[in-house]
């Protein structure tokens, strides 16, 4: 999480870049969901990584919570245990968390946890191939997250992203369950290494 106004550009890339070598280019058709509870930074993201992926699908969510609710319903699981996912004694999803699908990230209507399963789940087609977790987000934290989608059966690659470089904080992230985790400003090569691993393998994370 970065304060407002000031977004992350990620690393070895910008909105005016040249295109990038065609053999760092994922042409599997993937759907990434991005989670970030800065639009600006989950947009840069989604954008850097739709140039690289251009056959990929880009989707967002603005927090953990929100994430585990869009992947869970995705994966068809029961809706009382999804519920109970998001649960855990932290502060209400609200009006902020939304969910976002398409190259262009558009917003839709705010997702509440009081909301039905049934109508979060519209929000992904299927459950994503790979997930960016930001760490450090209000209502549910990327650890925690990354922890529950695991414990449910999430197979797909999770990358942590994080502001903090201390070892033991990069450790921990990566022990909650995720594949890898890069240090802000993400390296977008990075993760599209791990796309293209994944698009090489099959696309589907269940």
């Amino acid at each position: 999480m970065t304060s407002a106004g000031s977004p992350i550009a990620p690393s070895g890339s910008s909105d005016g870049a040249s295109p990038v070598a065609s053999a760092s280019v994922c042409r599997a058709p993937l759907l990434v969901l991005v989670v970030d509870d800065a639009a600006s930074n989950r947009t840069m993201l989604q954008r850097s990584l739709q140039r690289r992926m251009p056959h990929a699908t880009m989707a967002g969510a603005a927090d953990g919570a929100d994430a585990v609710a869009l992947v869970s319903c995705a994966m068809g699981v029961p809706v009382e245990v999804a519920a109970s996912a998001t649960e855990g004694g932290e502060a209400d999803i609200g009006a902020g968390a939304s969910a976002e699908v398409g190259a262009g990230a558009t917003p839709t209507p705010a997702v509440r946890r009081s909301s039905p399963a049934a109508d979060v789940a519209r929000s992904l087609s299927r459950p994503p191939d790979v997930i960016t977790m930001d760490r450090d987000m209000p209502c549910m934290s990327g650890e925690v997250a990354v922890a529950r989608l695991r414990a449910l059966g999430y197979r797909g690659i999770i990358v942590g992203v994080t502001g903090n470089a201390l070892r033991e904080d990069v450790d921990a992230f990566r022990a909650s369950g995720c594949n890898d985790v890069v240090v802000k400003p993400p390296d977008v090569d990075r993760i599209v290494a791990l796309c293209v691993a994944k698009g090489a393998g099959g696309a589907g994370a269940v």
